[in-house]
Protein backbone atom coordinates (compact mmCIF):
# COMPACT_ATOMS: atom_id res chain seq x y z
CA UNK A 1 0.00 0.00 0.00
CA UNK A 2 2.78 2.24 0.94
CA UNK A 3 4.29 1.78 -2.62
CA UNK A 4 1.51 2.62 -4.37
CA UNK A 5 0.88 5.62 -2.50
CA UNK A 6 4.23 6.18 -2.83
CA UNK A 7 4.26 6.25 -6.78
CA UNK A 8 0.75 7.88 -7.37
CA UNK A 9 2.83 10.99 -5.36
CA UNK A 10 5.58 10.55 -7.99
CA UNK A 11 3.65 10.75 -10.48
CA UNK A 12 1.79 13.72 -9.68
CA UNK A 13 5.27 15.22 -9.13
CA UNK A 14 6.22 14.72 -12.28
CA UNK A 15 2.87 15.75 -14.11
CA UNK A 16 3.73 18.78 -11.82
CA UNK A 17 6.87 19.48 -12.84
CA UNK A 18 6.45 18.55 -16.85
CA UNK A 19 3.03 21.17 -16.44
CA UNK A 20 5.69 24.03 -15.49
CA UNK A 21 8.54 23.03 -17.82
CA UNK A 22 6.39 23.08 -20.65
CA UNK A 23 5.13 26.45 -19.54
CA UNK A 24 7.85 27.80 -18.38
CA UNK A 25 9.57 26.39 -22.40
CA UNK A 26 6.74 27.68 -24.03
CA UNK A 27 6.26 31.16 -22.26
CA UNK A 28 9.90 32.04 -22.80
CA UNK A 29 9.69 30.88 -26.61
CA UNK A 30 6.92 33.73 -26.95
CA UNK A 31 7.68 36.57 -24.18
CA UNK A 32 11.25 36.00 -23.05
CA UNK A 33 13.15 34.46 -20.19
CA UNK A 34 13.44 37.66 -18.17
CA UNK A 35 9.83 39.19 -18.60
CA UNK A 36 8.64 36.23 -17.45
CA UNK A 37 6.87 35.49 -14.03
CA UNK A 38 6.39 32.93 -11.72
CA UNK A 39 2.09 33.97 -11.86
CA UNK A 40 2.47 33.59 -15.56
CA UNK A 41 4.09 30.08 -15.68
CA UNK A 42 1.44 28.67 -13.26
CA UNK A 43 -1.37 30.17 -14.89
CA UNK A 44 -0.34 28.82 -18.13
CA UNK A 45 0.21 25.46 -16.56
CA UNK A 46 -3.28 25.53 -14.72
CA UNK A 47 -1.29 24.69 -11.48
CA UNK A 48 -1.52 27.12 -8.09
CA UNK A 49 0.69 29.37 -7.24
CA UNK A 50 1.41 28.36 -3.91
CA UNK A 51 2.55 24.89 -5.52
CA UNK A 52 4.86 26.15 -7.38
CA UNK A 53 6.68 26.99 -4.12
CA UNK A 54 6.56 23.17 -2.98
CA UNK A 55 8.85 22.17 -6.04
CA UNK A 56 10.96 25.10 -7.04
CA UNK A 57 12.54 28.03 -4.72
CA UNK A 58 12.28 30.25 -7.74
CA UNK A 59 11.84 30.38 -11.86
CA UNK A 60 15.75 29.88 -12.05
CA UNK A 61 15.33 26.63 -10.31
CA UNK A 62 12.15 25.53 -12.29
CA UNK A 63 14.82 26.26 -15.64
CA UNK A 64 17.88 24.49 -13.75
CA UNK A 65 15.54 21.25 -13.78
CA UNK A 66 14.19 21.23 -17.23
CA UNK A 67 17.70 21.73 -19.24
CA UNK A 68 19.33 19.36 -16.82
CA UNK A 69 17.25 17.13 -18.65
CA UNK A 70 19.86 18.34 -21.81
CA UNK A 71 22.78 17.46 -19.92
CA UNK A 72 21.75 14.44 -19.17
CA UNK A 73 21.33 13.21 -22.87
CA UNK A 74 24.07 15.21 -24.37
CA UNK A 75 26.31 12.99 -21.19
CA UNK A 76 25.16 9.38 -22.62
CA UNK A 77 26.18 10.53 -26.47
CA UNK A 78 29.72 8.50 -26.94
CA UNK A 79 32.45 10.39 -28.54
CA UNK A 80 34.28 7.79 -30.78
CA UNK A 81 36.86 9.70 -33.03
CA UNK A 82 38.59 7.14 -34.56
CA UNK A 83 37.29 7.22 -38.23
CA UNK A 84 34.43 9.44 -40.29
CA UNK A 85 32.05 6.49 -39.56
CA UNK A 86 31.78 7.24 -36.32
CA UNK A 87 31.96 10.89 -36.06
CA UNK A 88 29.36 11.02 -38.34
CA UNK A 89 27.17 8.83 -36.74
CA UNK A 90 28.04 11.42 -33.37
CA UNK A 91 27.19 14.08 -35.23
CA UNK A 92 23.95 12.75 -36.45
CA UNK A 93 23.09 11.74 -33.07
CA UNK A 94 23.46 15.03 -31.69
CA UNK A 95 21.57 17.01 -34.15
CA UNK A 96 18.65 14.32 -34.81
CA UNK A 97 18.49 14.92 -30.32
CA UNK A 98 18.26 18.86 -31.60
CA UNK A 99 15.58 18.38 -34.14
CA UNK A 100 13.42 16.13 -31.12
CA UNK A 101 13.96 18.82 -28.52
CA UNK A 102 14.21 21.60 -30.77
CA UNK A 103 11.82 23.66 -27.88
CA UNK A 104 14.45 22.79 -24.97
CA UNK A 105 17.40 24.05 -27.31
CA UNK A 106 16.27 27.24 -28.17
CA UNK A 107 15.31 27.79 -24.21
CA UNK A 108 18.84 27.53 -23.71
CA UNK A 109 20.21 28.89 -26.60
CA UNK A 110 17.95 32.09 -25.86
CA UNK A 111 17.85 32.56 -21.81
CA UNK A 112 19.74 34.76 -20.11
CA UNK A 113 18.80 32.25 -17.18
CA UNK A 114 20.72 29.88 -18.45
CA UNK A 115 24.00 31.20 -19.49
CA UNK A 116 26.02 28.98 -16.57
CA UNK A 117 23.81 25.93 -17.66
CA UNK A 118 24.93 26.65 -20.91
CA UNK A 119 28.83 26.96 -19.59
CA UNK A 120 27.85 23.40 -17.55
CA UNK A 121 26.86 21.56 -21.06
CA UNK A 122 30.11 22.75 -22.67
CA UNK A 123 31.96 21.23 -19.66
CA UNK A 124 30.30 18.24 -19.52
CA UNK A 125 30.79 17.57 -23.13
CA UNK A 126 34.67 18.53 -22.79
CA UNK A 127 34.87 16.35 -20.07
CA UNK A 128 33.19 13.42 -21.40
CA UNK A 129 34.75 13.47 -24.52
CA UNK A 130 38.09 14.15 -23.06
CA UNK A 131 39.75 10.40 -22.64
CA UNK A 132 38.22 8.91 -25.95
CA UNK A 133 39.36 11.77 -28.07
CA UNK A 134 43.28 12.18 -26.44
CA UNK A 135 44.48 9.65 -28.89
CA UNK A 136 43.20 11.52 -32.30
CA UNK A 137 44.72 15.19 -31.49
CA UNK A 138 46.49 16.57 -34.40
CA UNK A 139 49.91 16.40 -34.06
CA UNK A 140 50.08 20.00 -34.98
CA UNK A 141 47.71 20.47 -31.67
CA UNK A 142 49.95 18.54 -29.53
CA UNK A 143 51.52 21.38 -27.54
CA UNK A 144 48.07 22.42 -26.63
CA UNK A 145 46.78 20.93 -23.26
CA UNK A 146 43.74 18.34 -24.23
CA UNK A 147 40.83 19.86 -22.26
CA UNK A 148 41.33 23.45 -23.96
CA UNK A 149 41.21 21.71 -27.44
CA UNK A 150 37.90 19.26 -26.01
CA UNK A 151 36.46 22.54 -24.55
CA UNK A 152 36.64 24.85 -27.93
CA UNK A 153 35.49 21.34 -29.66
CA UNK A 154 32.30 21.47 -27.39
CA UNK A 155 32.15 25.33 -28.03
CA UNK A 156 32.33 24.51 -31.77
CA UNK A 157 29.78 21.83 -31.42
CA UNK A 158 27.10 24.38 -28.87
CA UNK A 159 27.86 27.26 -32.05
CA UNK A 160 26.65 24.88 -34.83
CA UNK A 161 24.30 23.55 -32.67
CA UNK A 162 22.37 27.50 -32.28
CA UNK A 163 23.40 28.42 -36.04
CA UNK A 164 21.36 25.48 -36.98
CA UNK A 165 18.52 26.96 -34.70
CA UNK A 166 18.77 30.28 -35.86
CA UNK A 167 18.14 28.96 -39.35
CA UNK A 168 15.35 26.83 -38.45
CA UNK A 169 16.69 23.13 -39.11
CA UNK A 170 16.47 23.81 -42.61
CA UNK A 171 19.00 21.72 -43.32
CA UNK A 172 18.11 17.68 -42.28
CA UNK A 173 20.06 16.27 -39.15
CA UNK A 174 22.07 13.77 -41.80
CA UNK A 175 23.31 16.73 -43.73
CA UNK A 176 24.49 18.38 -40.42
CA UNK A 177 26.22 15.31 -39.31
CA UNK A 178 28.50 16.19 -41.98
CA UNK A 179 28.85 19.42 -41.75
CA UNK A 180 29.79 18.64 -37.99
CA UNK A 181 32.54 16.12 -39.40
CA UNK A 182 34.28 19.04 -41.89
CA UNK A 183 33.75 21.89 -39.31
CA UNK A 184 33.95 20.74 -35.75
CA UNK A 185 35.62 17.48 -35.65
CA UNK A 186 38.22 17.69 -38.58
CA UNK A 187 39.93 21.00 -37.53
CA UNK A 188 41.27 19.15 -34.22
CA UNK A 189 41.66 15.50 -34.71
CA UNK A 190 42.74 13.22 -37.49
CA UNK A 191 39.86 10.74 -38.63
CA UNK A 192 40.63 7.67 -40.39
CA UNK A 193 38.65 8.63 -43.57
CA UNK A 194 39.03 4.76 -44.73
CA UNK A 195 36.12 3.36 -42.88
CA UNK A 196 33.09 5.82 -43.75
Amino acid sequence: MINSETDTLDRRVRRTHQLLSDALIELTLTQGYDNLTIRDITEHADVAYATFFRHFNDKNDLLHMTLNSLIEAIEGITYDHSNTEQAFAEGYAIFLHVQQHSNLYRLLMDSQGAHHILEKLKHAIAENMLEACIPYIKPSLAHVPPSIITYQHASSIISLVSWWLANDMGIPPEEMATYYLNTVIQPYFDVDPTLM
